[in-house]
């Protein structure tokens, strides 16, 4: 059984994961782990301390001293790891509905766990023997004696220099001059405080929304699809400002939408850094989904785009080998290796306001590519085999397996279907040369997986 999805570990507190499990976990991980000192930050969860207590319980057990940062996003804690050369776990479900929750493992580099400290600390786990309960023989773990198990502090000042950073990358100046106005929706998550702050350090009028943490996430859904965030952007079409841009529940990722009320996406919001940011030779990372939008543009410029498969971690890594400047998702998440190889809300908030502040935001979206790009899930009691070969038997001219299957039908449009690494459904991704194009896609793959 794999433990690690796509983007560490998620499930229903109480239902699929229950208090011990976490605190095993986190006896595994601080038994590979052996820093001697660990971070720890989450979001504003209802099972935040079901969780904290277990993970703060076996960290310490294992002889680890903690610093528990409080709420902070979840690349303020990469950023305060990175800094401090300590390793983290941010409690999380990410953009999971609010029954959810789980952890991310952070390394002293600030990095996400890599594919190969997942799979060790899941055999690890696996091959622990927790319940001999009373016991010293407990697999192979081991733990401090009780003179030198670890100590927690708190220390909620992360926020400070994780938004100074932020600033200090971008041309805080420039931005100031064109007083600009914004809307931000922090989907009552981890970035309540810094989202807003950080728009109004940069001299943006500021509307906050959905800027109470609150664990129900009663604004919408915490994950920042187009679906989910209909309130907000009709908000935005009567409130006047240049821009407005929506957070995740951790505050990784940034989506945007226009004055106008066009909502975009991660695909488009490489491509407008990647126009004010990049120049020829420059490298950018992104996974098998992402939409022509950003990779022509960057490819016109002269980036060298490289593929990888979805997920934060490899994206990551892949950027990091090839000394990527930029890389990132179409779901928001971005990474800008001058401030840290970690998906980061806030410095993509500060990126995309420069680059409106430069060019304005009309003309650069007129000089991007007009595609249609969607993406869907649906749950199927298909295995993934059966889906694969439904998907070939379609006409089309090309199939590419970097990531699931996609296939490409002419020279704009494809299809591609891949298992969530998150949730246990099959997630559908579509480009299109128009929406009516997109959308019928959308329909004939969610039917043929029924």
């Amino acid at each position: 059984m794999a433990l690690f999805g796509t983007n560490g570990i998620r499930g229903i507190p109480n239902e699929n994961y229950y208090p011990d499990f976490y605190l095993h976990l986190s006896i595994t991980i601080g038994n590979i782990i052996k820093n001697g000192k660990f971070a720890v930050a989450s979001d504003g969860r209802k099972t935040v301390a079901v969780l904290k207590g277990a993970v703060l319980s076996g960290l310490t057990a294992t002889g680890h001293d903690v610093v528990d940062l409080g709420t902070l996003p979840v690349s303020g804690l990469q950023y305060y790891c990175k800094v401090n050369s300590v390793p983290g776990i941010m409690i999380t479900a990410s953009h999971n509905p609010p029954e959810y929750n789980g952890i991310k493992v952070i390394g002293s580099d600030g990095l996400e766990a890599s594919p190969e400290l997942q799979a060790m600390i899941e055999k690890q786990y696996f091959e622990a023997r927790y319940n001999e309960v009373g016991s010293n023989a407990s697999g192979n773990q081991s733990y401090a004696s009780w003179e030198h198990v670890g100590s927690v502090k708190y220390d909620y000042s992360a926020k400070d220099t994780y938004i100074e950073a932020v600033l200090s990358k971008v041309d805080v100046e420039s931005i100031r001059e064109k007083r600009l106005s914004a809307l931000v929706d922090c989907s009552n998550g981890a970035t309540y405080e810094t989202a807003p702050r950080l728009l109004r350090e940069l001299g943006i009028r500021t509307v906050a929304l959905n800027s109470t943490l609150d664990s129900m996430f009663p604004g919408h859904n915490p994950e920042p699809t187009e679906e989910n965030i209909k309130s907000t952007i009709e908000i935005v079409k009567n409130l006047g400002v240049d821009f407005a841009l929506v957070h995740d529940s951790d505050g990784d990722r940034a989506v945007f939408i226009s004055p106008e009320g066009k909502y975009l996406d991660g695909n488009y919001t490489m491509a407008i850094i990647t126009m004010s940011r990049l120049k020829k030779g420059d490298a950018a990372v992104t996974p098998a989904n992402t939409s022509d939008i950003f990779i022509n543009t960057a490819k016109k410029i002269g980036v060298k785009v490289y593929i990888t498969k979805v997920g934060p971690p490899l994206v990551s890594r892949k950027a990091i080998e090839v000394k990527a400047r930029l890389a990132g998702e179409e779901t928001g998440g971005i990474i800008y290796s001058e401030h840290q190889y970690g998906r980061d809300g806030a410095m993509t908030a500060a990126l995309f306001a420069e680059a409106v502040a430069k060019y304005g935001l009309k003309s650069m979206l007129r000089s991007l590519p007009d595609l249609y790009y969607k993406r869907s899930k649906v749950n199927t009691t298909k295995g993934f085999e059966e889906i694969k070969r439904l998907v070939l038997e379609q006409k089309h001219t090309k199939a590419d397996f970097t990531d699931g299957v996609k296939i490409y039908l002419n020279s704009t449009d494809w299809v591609m279907l891949r298992p969530s690494g998150t949730e246990p459904i099959i997630r559908i991704y579509v480009q299109a040369s128009s929406k009516k194009m997109g959308e019928a896609l959308i329909r004939k793959y969610g039917e043929l997986l029924a």
